[in-house]
């Protein structure tokens, strides 16, 4: 089986941060008809930011809104968009109730006799009220209104859009993070290959780089005229030989590397809002390739470290799009 079979059977779930999902309804509710549509937008941030841009008459559905998007999402920029238009399930013709708009007109005359400087109404202001005051009443005497309180049968029925909206974007942030996790994983693999091909040549490339100090060293020995003697200067140049495997020696950073790869591979499998903890290992990973630069002691070492370095610098990239 090969490596990427492998990952996809032991990827658990991973939500990148980048999502998109919208929808409208059409519904009654208090006796009206109308047509919502909701949108929700995410994009990458280092905590969860709601964003809320709403109609006036929906600001009384903030709380649950922010609520259930709490529910949904672990971290990210959350925008969501809500908007309502009324459609009255009575007929379009406008009925006038000649007596009230008489009320209407003769408490005009009265306010303007003490008022004068007072506007006149206008036709909209006049419709308006009448609209207002002819409605309905409900069972219990109060006025049933579409959009009053987020306890209203409003809120009620406006609750399965907004679910529906934030799965559609919960869904779409989680294939987008499956499609991540697998970049993620070739990645991993890249750095994985680069440490099991270095790994052995290390032992080579210390014993070469030390027969060059030797012999660059034993050249430059004078041999006539100097008051130590060749044993102690030979000495000598045995303990720089040694001081240059212990520097050149990347051992102990490929073998800290490894381990941060495999948790990584742990972290994959688990899934979950995984992103600051991948952040955290890249890092480290960077450490550990940033010394294995600085202790280069050949040209194989240094195109390796630039390897690996190039391989982290993608992963971060990726990773920091994930929940």
């Amino acid at each position: 089986m090969n490596q990427t079979a492998v990952r996809n059977q032991t990827t658990g779930v991973v939500a990148s941060m980048t999502g998109y999902g919208n929808g409208q309804q059409e519904f009654i509710a208090g006796g009206h008809s109308g047509l919502a549509s909701c949108e929700v937008r995410t994009v990458n941030s280092r905590f969860v930011d709601v964003q809320l841009r709403l109609a006036d008459e929906l600001r009384a559905l903030e709380p649950a809104l922010r609520e259930a998007a709490g529910r949904h999402f672990a971290r990210g920029k959350i925008e969501c968009r809500l908007s309502w238009r009324s459609v009255r399930s009575t007929p379009a013709a406008v009925m006038l109730d000649e007596a009230l708009l008489e009320q209407l007109l003769t408490a005009e005359r009265r306010i303007r006799a003490r008022l004068p400087d007072a506007a006149p109404l206008t036709v909209a202001e006049i419709l308006r009220f009448h609209e207002t005051a002819t409605e309905q009443p409900a069972a219990d005497g109060r006025t049933d209104l579409p959009v009053a309180d987020p306890t209203s049968a409003l809120q009620a029925a406006l609750a399965p859009l907004i679910e529906r909206v934030l799965g559609d974007c919960v869904a779409a942030r989680r294939r987008e993070g499956a499609r991540l996790a697998e970049v993620i994983g070739h990645h991993l693999d890249a750095m994985q290959a680069v440490c099991d091909t270095l790994r052995p040549k290390i032992p080579l490339l210390l014993a070469d780089a030390q027969e060059r100090l030797s012999a660059r060293l034993a050249e430059a020995l004078p041999t006539e005229g100097v008051m130590v003697g060749r044993d102690e200067t030979f000495a000598r140049v045995r303990q720089e030989v040694a001081l240059l495997s212990l520097r050149g020696d990347v051992a102990e950073e490929l073998d800290r590397l490894q381990a941060h790869l495999a948790e990584a591979r742990q972290v994959l499998a688990e899934g979950g809002a995984i992103g600051k903890r991948l952040d955290f290992l890249s890092q480290e990973m960077n450490r550990e390739a940033n010394t294995i630069a600085s202790k280069a002691i050949a040209i194989a070492v240094t195109d390796a470290a630039v390897t690996l370095k190039l391989s982290i610098e993608q992963l971060r990239e990726q990773v920091q799009n994930l929940e």
